[in-house]
């Protein structure tokens, strides 16, 4: 699951959960950065998919149609989203939990570095992390194999 990458940084995979299926988590961290780079970058996998946010900026998702024994990670610049003085980086991962067509089964997990500059902040133990309380994780209506869970979504909350 490691990538030479998320080694260099010592970022560890982080999870809630682990037994879930259709499991929605968020992963929040706050930082301080003293400069700013023009490369400041993301470099994130997750077993499933992703969406972040930086300072309440939508930044990027992504899905992963790979193998849980060769994972793959985006590296999204990040630059434009961060600011002098405290930041908050916020992630929402999504790990389905069993197979279909477009997903082979894996462990949940979301593994990141953000760097900019000297700066690097990782996924470790220090990150807050929480089910997602808009989604509802578990048991919902399977669509089909094909196309595995439908979701949940409660707005009014």
């Amino acid at each position: 699951m490691e990538s030479n990458i998320f080694k260099t940084f010592n970022a560890k995979p982080i999870w809630g959960n682990k037994n879930k299926v259709n499991h929605y988590v968020d992963f929040k961290k706050e930082f301080i950065l003293e400069r700013l780079s023009n490369n400041a970058e993301l470099y994130i996998a997750v077993d499933t998919e992703y969406t972040v946010f930086i300072n309440g900026k939508f930044v990027d998702m992504g899905a992963y149609d790979d193998f849980p024994n060769n994972k793959s990670y985006d590296v999204l610049n990040v630059s434009d989203y961060l600011v002098r003085g405290k930041n908050e980086l916020f992630i929402t991962a999504y790990a389905q939990g069993i197979g279909s067509f477009q997903y082979v089964k894996g462990t949940p997990f979301l593994m990141f570095a953000l760097t900019c500059g000297d700066f690097a902040l990782v996924s470790d133990d220090n990150i807050l992390c929480r089910e997602n309380p808009f989604y509802k994780s578990g048991e919902v209506e399977l669509i089909s194999f094909q196309m595995a869970y439908s979701f949940e979504y409660d707005a009014s909350k």
